[in-house]
């Protein structure tokens, strides 16, 4: 609940906006896709934390992972902080759980900002030509309407970034690809400094700009 806010195309609910969950029983919100659950299990210092990913529409388990945990060799508030950062990284990075799934299903023919978040992650997932241009169409699309939607500039600075190191769809008459992939990283981190997508598209281009 402190990690997975940070990834801004996410709403994250916590526990207390919908009924207690029991191992027989799995609710969410109505307007929940996905729900995050697990448990935490103790045999003398050992402890296995396990989380689980489902598909509320159907309960369909789609990820599931434990993380065993030595609390001799650590301390208890380091152990959930290092779990945490895993959970939420498997789950909600560019390539993790939820964006494997959102892309298994194409979004319709639309140029809305939230389809271009899902045309993205299909993209890295094939890092195709064709869907390079599309993506970058949709986003810049995007953004001529909704211009501080930070994660769709850290998205479009990825999408820049992959034009001049892979030499995707050349832009004629423009500034080089690295520039403008440096000033969309740069603008959505002054939107939004905390948003985990452009510190992340910023760190990336910074690196290969050296």
């Amino acid at each position: 609940m402190t990690i997975l806010p940070r990834f801004k195309e996410i709403k994250a609910f916590g526990r207390e906006t919908f009924p207690p969950i029991s191992a027989h029983r799995q609710s969410a919100p109505s307007s929940a896709r996905y729900l995050l659950a697990g448990g935490v299990h103790t045999s003398g210092k050992r402890h296995r934390v396990s989380a689980r990913l489902l598909d509320t529409s159907d309960g369909e388990i789609l990820w599931s992972q434990d993380y065993d945990k030595d609390l001799a060799s650590g301390d208890l508030f380091a152990i959930q902080t290092d779990v945490a950062r895993k959970v939420a990284t498997a789950i909600a990075q560019p390539y993790g759980v939820m964006a494997q799934v959102d892309a298994a299903s194409p979004p319709p023919d639309d140029l809305g900002a939230n389809e271009c978040t899902l045309r993205f992650y299909a993209y890295r997932s094939e890092l195709s030509v064709e869907a390079h241009a599309q993506v970058r169409t949709c986003l810049e699309t995007a953004l001529a309407r909704f211009p501080n939607y930070a994660t769709a500039w850290a998205m479009l600075s990825i999408v820049y970034l992959d034009e001049d190191r892979y030499k995707f769809n050349p832009t004629p008459n423009q500034n080089a690809a690295i520039h403008r992939a440096r000033d969309a990283a740069r603008r959505a981190t002054q939107i939004d400094p905390s948003n985990t997508r452009g510190l992340q598209a910023l760190m990336t281009v910074l690196f290969f700009d050296r």
